[in-house]
């Protein structure tokens, strides 16, 4: 038994972590246990700002032998709000990695629900930027950044959670850090739904259609460009560059959009604010693929994905030859 010969509690490893915490780390529930009937201090912060806390949760993998871990270490006095370097809760951490368990329990344990990190990202975004609908579910009561919370929330299609937060008073026109709106991030996501939802809740089409409508018509979603030239956002509507729904739809290889944009009287013609018209579009669309193509040919092992690549290429470029035989129709 080493803890009977007395070691020095206070040493550090490589990483300036005293035992409990690469412990911890590693799921050892036994070891933990027994350090923590020493004086060995809980909260010990190592030079990478992470504790036996946080080390559980972001290094373990949310199973039996961290939870029961991260129960022994909040039973033993351990700081549930603590932050690491880029301020981030062990709350934070459980919830960006979808551990439900843990987060339930850090919440009985008082862990505060509305820390953000230094970028501002709340644990309830973090969850549901990740599409952990469990985690999201156990916060979305608790969270106060109800607008960022309930664009997350749209863009990730938790339709019960964009109720649930649009009845906490969030605003349907919310937006996210980068100023997307939520009726944007369900747009673009293909989220009828949801979209149907913070439209009825009042989101408005003359602030966000438009975004919308380019966000929806980029990602072939047919159903979300219907309700929203619907909701009388004009079918050329000009974003910021001066393209329209139709470029995007044309770029993006969107055939049943383009079908459905033509039908309402979309302009063929119509070029942005550099002159570029459909066929630049695609041929930029095409120019991704064919860039990553040429780098993966140029190394030195087999390029593992470049054959799947090579077939999306292949379908973009059937997509953009029934596009174009569409629009020649058109301006004839």
């Amino acid at each position: 038994e080493v803890l009977a010969a007395g070691p020095d509690l206070a040493r550090t490893n490589r990483f300036g972590g005293t035992a409990l915490i690469p412990a911890a780390d590693r799921g050892h529930v036994e070891v933990v246990r027994r350090l923590l009937g020493t004086a060995i201090d809980v909260d010990h912060v190592n030079d990478l700002g992470w504790t036996a806390l946080l080390e559980a949760v972001l290094l373990g993998d949310g199973g039996p032998d961290h939870q029961e871990i991260v129960r022994l270490l909040l039973a033993a006095g351990a700081v549930p709000d603590l932050r690491d370097s880029e301020g981030r809760t062990a709350l934070w951490r459980a919830a960006q990695q979808g551990h439900a368990a843990i987060v339930e329990r850090l919440l009985a344990k008082g862990a505060d629900a509305g820390r953000r990190d230094t970028a501002g990202v709340s644990p309830f975004v973090a969850a549901a930027g990740n599409r952990h609908l469990a985690v999201a579910t156990l916060l979305v009561d608790r969270t106060p950044d109800l607008g960022p919370a309930l664009a997350e929330a749209a863009g990730a299609g938790f339709l019960d959670l964009v109720k649930r937060l649009l009845a906490r008073k969030a605003s349907p026109d919310a937006v996210d850090r980068t100023d997307a709106s939520a009726l944007e991030r369900a747009a673009r996501a293909g989220h009828l739904d949801v979209v149907a939802t913070l439209l009825d809740a009042g989101a408005s089409v003359t602030v966000h259609g438009v975004a919308a409508l380019h966000a929806a018509a980029g990602a072939n979603a047919v159903d979300v460009v219907a309700r929203l030239l619907g909701k009388g956002v004009p079918v050329d509507a000009r974003d910021p560059s001066k393209s329209t729904p139709l470029l995007r739809a044309a770029g993006a290889g969107s055939v049943e959009v383009v079908a459905l944009l033509l039908a309402r009287g979309a302009d063929p013609r119509a070029v942005d604010a550099e002159g570029r018209g459909y066929a630049v579009y695609m041929e930029v669309r095409q120019s991704f693929y064919t860039a990553e193509l040429d780098r993966l040919s140029r190394m030195r092992s087999a390029p593992i994905g470049a054959p799947a690549l090579q077939a999306e290429l292949d379908a973009l470029r059937a997509r953009h030859a029934q596009i174009r035989e569409r629009l020649a129709a058109a301006v004839r």
